[in-house]
């Protein structure tokens, strides 16, 4: 279901409702969207954050699953390079990155902001949002029980400390410059270009300078 999952969820909205599955993994593809030609593609957009909006108020908490830090732990790195091998089938999950309600608000500004028209994607993305971490799309793992996944202690989106996670995910230092700077994939003035770009995405629409212009 390729970009369809929101239309999937509204399906499933009696088993949410009755006999919700205590965990569940869904592909996240807000790209299928972005990619689609003509202007209604904008406000289309606005079904994938609502989409996890609704399983949070079917009382759900949510974590991002993403394998560039999966592979980070000794562990999983020859897991994420075999999937076929099963192994994953036997070993713990790593502490995974939770989606919380700042990260939702986010998530639904980016959808906002998106009503314009003039939004470039990923360089005018939240920094805070889940979009934020990847270019097209990904996967989250949804359970009814909070302590059921273990939770990585630094919050989602982008941080001053980690400069190998720029605007639409993974920092790829070969690009341009100009491409480095609008994904805020640099070193210098990092911590205030990120604060600058979140206050530019609050609000959108409000401000003549967007943060690429920079």
């Amino acid at each position: 279901v390729e970009g369809e999952e929101p239309a999937v969820l509204r399906g499933a909205k009696g088993l949410l409702g009755t006999r919700p599955p205590q965990t569940v993994l869904m592909e996240y593809s807000p790209g299928v969207g972005e990619r689609q030609k003509g202007a209604m593609r904008w406000h289309k957009l606005t079904a994938y954050p609502a989409s996890l909006r609704s399983l949070a108020r079917a009382g759900y908490y949510m974590w991002h699953v993403d394998p560039h830090q999966i592979r980070l732990h000794a562990e999983w790195r020859d897991i994420v390079k075999s999937p076929r091998s099963r192994k994953w089938a036997f070993q713990a999950l790593p502490p995974l990155a939770e989606v919380s309600k700042a990260v939702l608000h986010a998530e639904e500004q980016n959808a906002m902001n998106a009503r314009f028209g003039t939004l470039n994607i990923p360089w005018d993305l939240h920094p805070h949002s889940l979009h934020a971490m990847f270019s097209h799309n990904t996967n989250l793992l949804f359970s009814l029980n909070h302590t059921a996944i273990p939770t990585a202690k630094h919050p989602l989106g982008l941080r001053a400390d980690n400069p190998s996670f720029g605007l639409g995910g993974k920092c790829a230092h070969q690009l341009p410059l100009r491409e480095q700077f609008g994904r805020l994939c640099i070193k210098q003035r990092r911590a205030e270009l990120i604060a600058r770009a979140v206050v530019a995405a609050e609000r959108w629409g409000q401000l003549d300078v967007k943060p690429w212009s920079w």
